[in-house]
Parts: C-alpha cells; sequence; structure tokens
C-alpha cells in the first residue's frame, strides 16, 4: 500500500489507457500567491498538471532518500530504505509543500508538518522537533502572511540550536525553498510592494554541509522514483497541536497508513459523488440542501471541479485533501493568503477568478465570518457584486456538532443561494 501511488500513478495511468474520465486531462495543481493588488487581481499564481506533479515528486522523493541515506554513520549499509525515517515539513501553504507531502508518502517516511504561519516562535519549534524526533526539514526562506514577513529560515536555524544544545546533532540536512527571496543577480525594482515577492534584503542564513538549496537539487534528480511499499499499520503521519489548558505543552498524535487511506477514500468518494455538471441542476427541488442525495448519480462523467479548502493547515483533513483530490480525479486549489486578506472579499476573488466548485469551511472561519459585519455586505451584494460566485455548487460545512453546524446551514444557504450546503463531519 502507498498512496502515493494510489493518486498519482494509478490515476496516471488509467488516464493513459483511457479508463479515466476524459476531462480529467486537464486536471491541474492550482496556487494563489498571498498578494492581492487593489485592481483586484493578484500577481502571483502557479498550476501545474498531474503529469507535472508526479515529476516534480519524483525528484523529490529521490532528494529526500539520498539525504536521509547520507546521514547515516554506517557506511556499509547498502540498500538504506526511507520507510520509517522522520521528516518535518516547517512552510506555509505553498506549492512545494504539495509535492514534500507526496513525496514523503512515496518513500514511506514519517512526516510531521508544521504551519509556519502560526508557529514562529523557536522555543516552540524546538520542542516540535524533539518530539518529532526529526532528521531531514523542508523549509522556505520566508514568506508573507498578509502584509506580515516571517523569516521562517532564521526561526528554524535558532530551533535547530536549541534543540542541539541539549542533544546530540540530529538534523542533518535542511533542505531551502527560495519563496520570498530575491534573486541576488537580478537588480531591485524602483518601487516595491508591501506583501508582494520577492522580498528585497532579506537575509537567509545558510550552513555549509547541513544546508542545501531545493532548486539545485530538483536540477539534478532523476525523474523516476520507485515507491516504498507500506504496511497498514506503519506510521505516515505525525500531527501537533498546543494543549490549551497546558504550559508550553503539545499534543502529538501519529496517524496510520489505513488511517488516512480510509479518510481520504471517504472525502474523495464525497468529493467526487458532488460533482454538478450545471447550476440549473443544482437548482432542481429534488437537491436537498442537508443531504448528499442518489440525484448526483445524473453528473456527467466529465465534470470536474475545482476543491478548495479552507481549514486549518494542522488538520489531518487538510493534509488528506492533497492525496483525495487528485483521486477523485478533481483540480486542487491551495491559497497562501489568509482568506481575508486583505479584506473579505478575498474570498470571492479566489472563487471567481479560479472557477471554485466545491469549497470546504472549518468551522472556525464560518464563526469568523459570521461576526464579520463587513463580510455580510460583501456577500450580500444582489444588485451589483464585486465578485461572482455563481461556479460555487457545493459548500462543505467541516464541524464536529451537528447542532451547532445547523446554524452554519441557515447563514451559508442565504449567502449562496445556488450552492448545496453539506454537513462534512470530521
Amino acid at each position: 500500500m502507498n498512496l502515493c501511488f494510489d493518486c498519482l500513478d494509478l490515476v496516471l495511468k488509467s488516464q493513459s489507457e483511457g479508463n479515466g474520465d476524459s476531462a480529467f486531462g486537464g486536471f491541474k495543481f492550482l496556487w494563489e500567491g498571498n498578494y492581492f493588488d487593489h485592481e483586484g487581481d493578484t500577481s502571483d499564481h502557479a498550476e501545474l498538471t498531474l503529469d507535472s506533479i508526479e515529476v516534480v515528486v519524483n525528484k523529490c522523493a529521490n532528494i529526500l532518500r539520498e539525504k536521509l541515506a547520507s546521514s547515516l554513520t554506517d557506511s556499509s549499509t547498502t540498500n538504506v530504505t526511507a520507510k520509517g525515517r522522520a521528516i518535518l515539513v516547517y512552510m506555509p501553504n505553498v506549492v512545494q509543500l504539495l509535492v514534500s507531502v507526496l513525496a514523503a508518502a512515496r518513500i514511506g517516511a514519517v512526516l510531521t508538518f508544521v504551519n509556519a504561519a502560526v508557529n514562529s516562535r523557536a522555543e516552540d519549534l524546538s520542542k516540535i522537533l524533539e518530539m518529532s524526533c526529526a532528521e531531514l526539514v523542508i523549509t522556505v526562506d520566508g514568506f508573507f502572511m498578509g502584509e506580515e514577513l516571517h523569516e521562517t529560515k532564521k526561526v528554524l536555524d535558532e530551533a535547530i540550536d536549541l534543540l542541539h544544545a541539549n542533544n546530540s546533532n540530529r538534523i542533518h540536512s535542511v533542505l531551502i525553498v527560495r519563496h520570498v527571496g530575491s534573486n541576488p543577480a537580478i537588480p531591485p525594482p524602483s518601487k516595491s510592494y508591501n506583501g508582494r515577492r520577492p522580498h528585497y534584503g532579506l537575509e537567509v542564513p545558510f550552513i555549509d554541509g547541513r544546508d542545501h538549496h531545493w532548486s539545485n537539487l530538483m536540477v539534478e534528480a532523476s525523474e523516476q522514483s520507485e515507491c516504498e511499499w507500506m504496511d497498514s499499520e506503519d506510521v505516515i503521519f505525525n500531527t501537533i497541536k498546543r494543549i490549551p489548558e497546558g504550559n508550553n505543552d503539545w499534543h502529538f498524535e501519529q496517524y496510520t497508513v489505513s488511517q488516512i487511506a480510509l479518510l481520504v477514500r471517504m472525502l474523495a468518494r464525497t468529493i467526487r459523488r458532488n460533482r454538478i455538471p450545471s447550476l440549473e441542476f443544482n437548482r432542481k427541488p429534488s437537491c436537498d440542501s442537508q443531504h448528499s442525495s442518489a440525484t448526483f448519480e445524473n453528473c456527467s462523467k466529465d465534470e470536474v471541479s475545482v476543491v478548495w479548502a479552507v481549514v486549518e493547515m494542522e488538520d489531518l483533513l487538510f493534509l488528506a485533501t492533497f492525496f483525495a483530490v487528485p483521486l477523485s480525479r478533481q483540480t486542487l486549489l491551495l491559497s497562501e493568503s489568509p482568506p481575508m486578506h486583505p479584506n473579505p472579499s478575498r474570498i470571492f476573488q479566489i472563487v471567481e477568478k479560479h472557477g471554485v466548485n466545491q469549497l470546504l469551511l472549518a468551522e472556525q472561519y464560518i464563526k469568523l465570518l459570521i461576526r464579520n459585519e463587513q463580510f455580510e455586505n460583501v456577500w450580500y451584494q444582489e444588485s451589483d457584486p464585486t465578485w461572482s460566485i455563481t461556479t460555487l455548487q457545493v459548500v462543505y460545512t467541516v464541524s464536529k456538532l451537528r447542532t451547532e453546524n445547523d446554524n452554519y446551514v441557515q447563514w451559508l444557504s442565504r449567502c449562496a443561494p445556488t450552492a448545496r450546503i453539506i454537513h462534512f463531519s470530521c
């Protein structure tokens, strides 16, 4: 069993043999950057076909294997496997996050993801590094969250120094993605914009022998990479969250391949079943906004939805979308920006720009939007709306309590009358 094999290799094989949906050849991974200008356009975005994703994932998998193998002190070891080795990814919602997660799954490594947007204290990160037993870290030089610059690599170096002050040197390799830093060969522009890449003047510390530039390694890496076959009870992901009542304490939980596979299959089935070929179908009386019904069997097999998960990055559901969306033959959208930067209209701008069809909204974001009067004013512009959300066909409310969810359904039904509101329990 290998989750990366299931959502990449098998899907591409099915496509090449003509067994997949005819529209699936257009699958793309879409990424929306942080910057937002006053004209309503973002200057930062990326898109990849599934074939391109496979290439960069294979390259990354080979890099991870090589770096983990080189950290072993026993030079006589042959046929070294990365299965069960610990990798930590410390970055925001960038393209390389998807690549890193899939690559780690491909080689059977145990991955711990730390959201750099909310974990910016070196002391906290050092504790997480210790608990995860990470041997290799993948990070970015820095990033903007709204207009706030996060110097990620500096924080990581401080955390590693704290870790190694009390433990033996365990972090043998750090892979650095140049995300917000400038190319030294290109002179700075005459005018700069806060929150927009690249940021000139960012100092990125680099330690020879331990640190490696992602782009340099990717150029040399092979495009072919074999999967590491996993047992159902092998650990594949670690999640870590701060305990609210604790004094600088963290809750650390491990998940096996079978647990993640079950979540991925359930999510993929839900996404695929809820594809709707047209808004006319969406308005039929038989479409009960509270339940996913059999009427979806009438959907065109060629319909491909753009799926956007606005959930906490620490949530297991967020990582599950990396596997579930391609497995369901749909298009995955990620956004680096906070959903309300620079104002509540940003979420609609992204929906319209990328033609989002299925939106997963976590409970904490729904509460935030309900409380924000400015958001309601933006959403309720019926006469001349700034942004069109007519492509939005399904909104999933991701919450644990169905009683509280009823209030979310009523509110979202008023805000997005063309969309079905479906509760996704997690």
